[in-house]
C-alpha cells in the first residue's frame, strides 16, 4: 500500500490556499489509484530543480510535486502552479 508524508511548508501553502480538503480527497485517489482521471498524474520539470519529480493536481492548477523514495512511500515536498510543458508543433 502506498504512503504518503507532506512537508510542513507544503502543508502550510495547501491550507493557506483553502485546498486542504480537495488535498485530502487526491491524495486518498492517489493511494488507491495513481491512474485515476482527475489527478492528472504526470512528472514536472521544475526549472530551479534539476530532473523530473511526478506531480498530481489538486485543484485549479494547483499541484502537488512528489518526491518518490521507493515504489510503496512518497513525500509531497511543495505545492504551487507547476506546468506541465506543452508539445512544440
Amino acid at each position: 500500500m502506498v504512503k504518503i508524508q507532506i512537508s510542513k511548508n507544503a502543508e502550510k501553502k495547501i491550507k493557506k490556499w483553502g485546498l486542504w480538503d480537495d488535498y485530502e480527497t487526491h491524495r486518498d485517489y492517489f493511494i488507491s489509484d495513481p491512474g485515476h482521471p482527475s489527478l492528472d498524474y504526470c512528472p514536472i520539470s521544475v526549472p530551479k530543480m534539476k530532473g523530473k519529480y511526478p506531480s498530481f493536481k489538486i485543484k485549479r492548477g494547483i499541484r502537488a510535486l512528489l518526491f518518490k523514495h521507493n515504489k510503496e512511500l512518497y513525500t509531497v515536498f511543495d505545492a504551487g502552479e507547476f506546468h506541465k510543458k506543452q508539445p512544440r508543433k
